[in-house]
């Protein structure tokens, strides 16, 4: 089994993070979607059952203001809860954002540590390749007594 570098296997952490603070993303901002659709129909049957002016029997009026109090609660009650989303959201959003950043920077130095990687490897291979050259343009009988 191939040994996985350790900076290789941090990246591949904080994309998944990243992955998942992006998912979490999408989800508060469907959720936030939905809340203010539900806020715009609680709001239109209010407005519906208010904007009637004729003259109605007494206990039609009332039923119907009953009927808007409830609704004028669950109008209230949507608009906590599409705060309440767009609170989710921000903080998600915040996650991500940090997320994004963490794994940028960690494959940031990733690429760096490969490139003094590959530059230590370049170095030996020249002294390498010095050390055959000078061994091959040594004397002949310098060769011989090693």
């Amino acid at each position: 089994m191939k040994r996985r570098h350790p900076l290789a296997t941090l990246v591949r952490l904080a994309s998944m993070r990243e992955r998942k603070a992006r998912g979490d993303l999408g989800i508060a901002h469907r959720d936030v979607a939905d809340k203010a659709d539900s806020l715009e129909t609680r709001r239109n049957e209010l407005m519906a059952m208010l904007g009637d002016d004729r003259p109605l029997p007494a206990h039609i009026a009332l039923t119907l203001r009953i009927q808007g109090l409830a609704t004028a609660e669950l109008v209230e009650l949507a608009a906590v809860e599409l705060d309440a989303s767009e609170t989710r959201l921000r903080t998600d959003r915040r996650k991500w954002q940090d997320a994004a950043h963490d794994l940028e920077a960690k494959e940031e130095l990733e690429a760096k540590k490969r490139r003094e990687d590959a530059t230590v490897a370049a170095k030996a291979a020249e002294r390498v390749l010095d050390e055959l050259m000078a061994a091959r343009h040594q004397a002949p009988d310098q060769r011989t007594k090693r």
